[in-house]
């Protein structure tokens, strides 16, 4: 067998099931619920895989959070669920600050409201 089907061979649900479940139940429904939408469970091994490699770098309840939201979108795609992902990474993102930034303030009244008060 050559050497990359080695290293899925031994894939199965229950493996995907306990990976999930080291971060939490909700992902764990997720991933069961994804496996679950084929006819053969190993039709979703590479979305499993791949959804759940992207959790690895993102804190646990970050993660459970997606995982939500992407069962109750019925989101069982890679593609999507990325998308989701990222997005969730960008709202929970603090907003950039330091002395470079100038506000409103700083470039005083718009033309508009110059045109208006005139």
């Amino acid at each position: 067998m050559p050497e990359k089907h080695k290293a899925v061979a031994d894939w199965s649900p229950e493996r995907f099931r306990s990976w999930a479940a080291k971060t939490g139940p909700k992902t764990e429904a997720y991933i069961t619920w994804l496996m679950e939408q084929r006819e053969h469970p190993e039709q979703s091994f590479k979305t499993c895989a791949g959804i759940l490699r992207m959790g690895q770098n993102a804190p646990r309840q970050y993660m459970e959070q997606v995982c939500e939201q992407a069962l109750a979108a019925n989101i069982y795609t890679h593609k999507y669920f990325e998308r989701l992902f990222k997005k969730q990474e960008e709202q929970a993102a603090p907003p950039i600050t330091h002395q470079n930034i100038r506000g409103q303030e700083y470039y005083g009244p718009s033309l508009a409201e110059e045109a208006f008060n005139a």
